[in-house]
């Protein structure tokens, strides 16, 4: 069978009023805004009298859009073999493997955002949802999300500090945003978030807390404070959200040397608390304890704890875990007082968007400079 590829006026082509397939409304408007974006980058299949064989979708796309002329490729065939080639072209289709789909999907969510990638790929956002779940749960510990690990080198201090921040400045890190201000100076409405992580400053005032905690309307809430303050952190939250959140205290262990002058029970470990108060519509676990582990103990072989850049860094394969089991690839973390941007690398590790505010400038830049080394590119100021 010959074939000829040919610029024609989209005018001289027909529509085969055999064709038995039929697409919907939504699926051709989604066509039509590829084609208008990326042009029309497969040509039309037709026949010596350029009736078409396979595209008449993309011809009455290329037509609404207003293109004067398309690529077709002309096959030199009778109308019995056209036909035949009409059923085969629209019914023998591969399948995806679901398993490198989703893989694939949380490739692309990396690099575009969750928000972007709805507006370019067809599919409901449930659907995007559910492939980036099923990727986390088949995908090889080893090579993707749930056991991500990334490495620190120690540097020297003046390395640490390579992106000056004054108040008032935001910064993007991939999908992720850093604000440099104090949590009451942004206005922000937390029910944008399914996950909220706070970590007081020592010495919190009593009414901050309070305004805090009044402010929370996420799923989940995951205050790290000190075993000194735990009291006043636990009272704030019972008085305040027990009406509609189940309250459960962990505490997280470490064996890293850099946290025995801490401990509460015994100078060569330390434990440290953990408040979590997470939303009975959508708590699934019994007993009121939405913690999935009393305790969390983790191995921690972290450089940036050597670095001693930082007093008291939180690890982050510690909010690794928090952020893997209580949020799903497409949910939004805020982390209020994030320190030396743990959440940033945690947020790599897991593959999430995290949004933290941090109201010292020194620590903003520290923050930046530590997800800028893990990922070997610069934050952009916005």
């Amino acid at each position: 069978m010959s074939h000829t590829i040919e610029r024609v006026k989209t005018n001289k082509l027909k529509i085969r009023k055999e064709n038995p397939n039929v697409m919907k409304a939504k699926e051709f408007d989604f066509l039509v805004k590829e084609i208008k974006n990326k042009g029309m980058v497969q040509p039309i299949l037709v026949d010596s009298n350029y009736t078409i064989i396979d595209g008449e979708h993309r011809f009455k796309a290329a037509m609404r859009i207003g293109l004067q002329e398309v690529d077709v490729v002309v096959v030199d065939i009778d109308e019995t073999d056209a036909l035949i080639s009409l059923i085969n072209m629209n019914k023998i289709k591969g399948q995806f493997d679901e398993e490198k789909y989703a893989l694939l999907i949380g490739e692309l969510v990396d690099a575009k955002g969750i928000k972007e990638l709805e507006d370019s790929i067809f599919a409901e956002k449930y659907e995007l949802e559910a492939l980036l779940k099923s990727g986390e749960e088949e995908a090889s510990e080893s090579t993707y999300r749930k056991h991500r690990t990334v490495s620190e080198v120690v540097k020297p201090e003046e390395d640490w500090f390579k992106f000056p921040c004054e108040i008032g400045d935001v910064w993007k890190c991939g999908n992720s945003l850093l604000y440099c201000m104090d949590y009451f100076d942004k206005i922000q409405k937390t029910n944008d978030y399914t996950l909220v992580v706070i970590h007081p400053d020592p010495d919190t005032p009593i009414q901050n807390a309070m305004r805090i905690i009044s402010d929370i309307e996420s799923e989940t809430l995951l205050i790290f404070c000190n075993k000194m303050e735990i009291d006043i952190w636990l009272s704030c939250c019972k008085q305040l959200l027990s009406d509609n959140y189940a309250i459960d205290v962990g505490f997280w262990k470490s064996d890293y040397p850099h946290y025995t002058n801490i401990s509460p029970y015994s100078i060569n470990v330390n434990i440290m608390p953990i408040i979590c108060a997470k939303s009975k519509v959508s708590l699934e676990v019994s007993n009121n304890a939405p913690l999935i582990s009393d305790l969390f103990h983790r191995e921690i072989q972290d450089q940036f704890f050597v670095s001693n850049i930082f007093p008291n860094p939180l690890p982050k394969d510690i909010l690794q875990v928090f952020f893997t089991e209580f949020t799903e690839p497409t949910d939004l973390i805020l982390d209020i007082g994030s320190g030396s941007g743990t959440s940033l690398i945690s947020g790599v590790m897991a593959k999430r968007t995290v949004h933290c505010i941090e109201k010292d400038p020194k620590w903003c830049n520290l923050s930046l400079t530590r997800w800028a080394n893990v990922m070997d590119e610069k934050p952009v100021k916005l």
